[in-house]
């Protein structure tokens, strides 16, 4: 539980053993910091920004965002089932929207086709040179 409080919150050993006695002793009152350092405005603005920064870091590095070479290395494809218009009977004749993006251009392509079957997408892919 020690090296959890040491880690989250950068304090020393030695401060929360210190800490721990004091609560077995029911002594809750505020302590003044003996060192003038950590009583000055400007070692906790200096404190402060340290982790604001390293925290940014962290949240850098887990946000990398993938770069693809070259056209066609990857492709985010969807279909979507298009809503029957007002005065059309509702039966078997439903379009859909086919749409893929490649992601190195972030050029979108897009296609209206009579039904969603996987010889429908591969015709899709195939007339916009994707595949």
């Amino acid at each position: 539980m020690m090296i959890l409080f040491i880690l989250q919150y950068h304090v020393s050993a030695p401060t929360i053993c210190k800490i721990l006695h004091r609560g077995r002793k029911n002594d809750f009152t505020i302590h003044s910091s003996a060192n003038k350092r950590f009583r000055c405005l400007k070692y906790g603005i200096k404190r402060l920004s340290k982790i604001e920064k390293k925290t940014e870091e962290r949240l850098k590095k887990q946000a990398r965002r993938y770069n693809k070479k070259y056209p066609g290395e990857m492709i985010h494809f969807d279909t979507k089932r298009l809503p029957v218009i007002k005065g059309e009977s509702p039966g078997n004749n439903r379009e859909y929207l086919f749409v893929a993006i490649d992601d190195f251009s972030k050029k979108p392509f897009c296609a209206i086709l009579p039904d969603k079957t996987q010889y429908n997408a591969k015709n899709f892919l195939e007339m916009n040179a994707l595949i």
